[in-house]
């Protein structure tokens, strides 16, 4: 076993300066000793300068003001109608699947800057939703039939600089559909190597750079047989897919180690986070039938994942749905995990984590049904700069002497001042009793206020949008050159006097089968202007920019 060391984020130096911004659109800015006025006419901070960055890019997009303020008061979230296509989407209001179905992906798949929509199904309903002017949803097409479904994920696998889609499928090969920058796909899986075993029951994937090699590398999560009459068998195994250079991957597992959690366990998911922050991405393994298997974190040493132990991360429950994020701001990941009749927030306290659910009031409510926790998130739904948390719960079809009822409400929790939770599911409308699975959490409408994309097994999958206030934010997106263009596993961090944040930019490993666009979202509170934005780059370069204005998008552009 080995013992995680912690190792703190430093900066590996100073940069150059920006490009110009005659080399950006009219209406953004560039950061740059030379950039023009067009953000100061709407913010009383001066444009962002840059520590340095050969050749890097700070694109700002203008100023977004909120319309409306007030509506957000009276009501924070409200459900979209998405157009008469949205509306028919095909659905079985008879399923009873256990674990198949209810995953989602949003992400810009046809490269318009509009985010779209994918959602796995029991049967072959697996749904393709392109979004069109007007937050319409329009169906787009696909080159194969995908049945049984229960994972996908939007990653650039062919590193062209558009996303592409992986699908997890139960008892079955998985699909990689290769897009062509437009939405139009084509069926990549066997040239790249990706479609695992053919009878593995494939649940979610996660992707980044594991191995510094600089291109992108691939989980995926199997799950396993579990009726037995000699107890829980051996699960299916996972596949970590690493990247030989050419869009083709070799699984790491068969050679390594065995029985370890990556062979046997029943696994929902798998993300890739840097835990220790020493520059190479661990991976969190989220398995049911926690008492054989555990919640467990795999150390990666130099591109060699190793079991931890006494970390206080190993929960043994059915563990199913994984957020990740910092709670109490001492940059490092905290891990919000559902299970079943029970849940767990795991808070960092130096090189260790404990469990804070209980004593900070974020518990699933069994009084009121909420026993079956499946997708799982930590985002600032408010803006006030710090973290809140919602649990998506929902009946599951086997025979337990668990709880387990039929109408269970999902829960949606603000973070106080105190760093108590309060549940305000019931009182913001998002308290749905269906069959919840997997959920997204994004700014779907680009307001600076986070929107959900809700996958229900027995309904349509639902839309809630957030509404505005006078609340700061900054939204970014990076980009650079070579084999991972979208820059996954990347740090970025925002300051302001005493305070800092830390996002990491992920493809997939949270939620439960679902994966948001690669981009990060900071709430801000009533911060005109913050005093620094680091971006620490998959290859431990960090780059610093001052004197940010809020309330805009960005993009960082590596060349």
């Amino acid at each position: 076993m080995h013992r995680l060391p912690l190792l703190l984020l430093a900066s590996l130096g100073a940069c150059d300066a920006v490009d110009a911004p005659g080399d950006t659109d009219a209406d953004s800015d560039v950061a740059d000793s030379d950039t023009d006025d067009t953000d100061r006419a709407t913010t009383d901070t001066d444009p962002p300068d840059t520590d340095g960055g050969g050749g890097t890019r700070w694109i700002a997009g203008p100023q977004v003001v909120c319309a409306d303020p007030s509506r957000r008061i009276n009501r924070p979230y409200t459900l979209l109608d998405g157009g008469t296509e949205w509306a028919a989407q095909p659905f079985n209001e008879a399923s009873d699947g256990v674990f198949v179905g209810g995953g989602v992906a949003v992400a810009d798949f046809t490269g318009d800057g509009l985010l779209d929509v994918m959602t796995t199904a029991e049967d072959d309903r697996f749904g393709y939703w392109i979004q069109a002017p007007g937050l319409t949803f329009i169906q787009g097409s696909l080159p194969v039939t995908l049945e049984r479904t229960a994972g996908v994920a939007a990653v650039d696998v062919d590193a062209d600089g558009d996303l592409d889609a992986f699908v997890g499928v139960f008892k079955g090969p998985d699909f990689l559909l290769i897009n062509d920058g437009h939405g139009v796909f084509t069926d990549g899986t066997a040239a790249a190597g990706v479609a695992g075993p053919d009878n593995r029951r494939s649940m979610s994937s996660s992707w980044a750079d594991v191995d510094h090699d600089g291109d992108v590398d691939g989980f995926v999560a199997g799950y396993g047989r579990i009726n037995s009459p000699d107890g829980v068998p051996p699960g299916d195994g996972s596949s970590i897919f690493l990247n030989q250079g050419h869009g083709t991957f070799v699984d790491q597992v068969p050679s390594m180690p065995a029985p370890s959690a990556l062979h046997e366990a029943h696994t929902f998911s798998g993300a890739f986070i840097d835990a220790d922050r020493d520059g190479w991405l661990d991976l969190y393994l989220l398995n049911d039938f926690g008492w054989t298997w555990p919640a467990t974190l795999l150390h990666n040493d130099h591109g060699v994942f190793k079991p931890t132990q006494d970390l206080g991360l190993d929960f043994t429950r059915e563990n199913m749905g994984l957020g990740i994020g910092d709670v109490n701001g001492d940059l490092i990941p905290d891990f919000l995990v559902a299970s079943w009749e029970d849940n767990a927030l795991f808070v960092s306290r130096g090189a260790v984590w404990f469990d804070e659910s209980r004593s900070r009031g974020l518990r699933m409510d069994a009084s009121r049904g909420q026993v079956t926790g499946w997708g799982a998130d930590l985002s600032d739904l408010d803006n006030d700069g710090d973290l809140d948390a919602t649990i998506l719960c929902g009946f599951i079809a086997v025979t337990s002497s668990h709880e387990n009822p039929e109408s269970q409400p999902d829960g949606v929790w603000t973070q106080q001042p105190d760093g108590s939770f309060v549940d305000v599911g019931q009182a913001w409308g998002l308290d749905d009793d269906g069959r919840q699975r997997g959920e997204v959490v994004v700014d779907l409408d680009r307001n600076g206020f986070l929107d959900m994309v809700r996958a229900d097994l027995r309904g349509p999958t639902e839309i809630f949008m957030g509404a505005c206030d006078d609340s700061a934010w900054l939204e970014l997106t990076l980009r650079e050159p070579g084999p991972n263009p979208f820059a996954l596993g990347a740090e970025v961090i925002v300051r302001d006097g005493d305070q800092a944040w830390i996002r990491d930019v992920h493809a997939g490993g949270t939620s439960y089968g679902s994966a948001g666009p690669p981009e990060v979202h900071f709430g801000l509170g009533d911060r005109d202007a913050v005093d620094s934005v680091e971006v620490r780059w998959p290859d431990g370069v960090v780059e610093t920019w001052t004197d940010v204005p809020t309330r805009r998008r960005v993009t960082v552009e590596r060349r």
